[in-house]
């Protein structure tokens, strides 16, 4: 298939161009780690499978520091902490919808390595289906998920960032 010029047309997937997306985010944040002498500290959330999963191994084969997180690692995730865990990455738990659970988590993170260099807010739920089809319920978890989660983490972890003098944050 050819454009009006005789061109070869292209065409691109969504999840090509977001994965293409977060692969530039990833080298945007990493250039300044490299400069550094110790291992940068990456703390990840939604880590159960996906993207947070693939982010995981890539900055521990990098030899990042990882703190891979999600939710219910005594439950329906605890194959997939266990699979996750190894070399260079730790799994903590974290839900984005509890302050109180996102609080303990970096302060895990912390306590275990003296510092955060790189967090990544990865933890997100899409709603299938037209959005007028979703209950107000739905999209009120959706905006909790997604948003809501996010600034709970950044509340989190910005103290500590500023005590340390700086820090990177990729929201996914």
């Amino acid at each position: 298939m050819s454009d009006e010029q005789g061109f070869p047309r292209l065409t691109m997937r969504r999840r090509s161009v977001i994965q293409a997306g977060l692969a530039a985010g990833m080298l945007a944040a990493a250039a300044p780690l490299r400069a550094q002498e110790q291992a940068p500290v990456v703390l990840i959330t939604g880590t159960s499978s996906g993207f947070g999963r693939l982010m995981a191994r890539g900055f521990a084969h990098d030899g990042a520091q990882v703190f891979a997180t999600m939710r219910e690692i005594g439950g329906r995730n605890a194959e997939a902490a266990e699979e996750l865990s190894g070399p260079g990455i730790t799994c903590l738990e974290i839900d984005v919808l509890s302050d109180e659970s996102v609080a303990a988590g970096v302060e895990a993170a912390v306590a275990r390595a003296g510092r955060i260099d790189v967090v990544v807010s990865n933890a997100g739920i899409c709603v299938p289906g037209p959005v007028e089809i979703q209950t107000p319920a739905q999209f009120a978890s959706n905006l909790d998920t997604n948003l809501g989660g996010a600034l709970r983490l950044c509340r989190a972890v910005v103290p500590h960032m500023r005590a340390a003098g700086g820090g990177t944050i990729l929201q996914v």
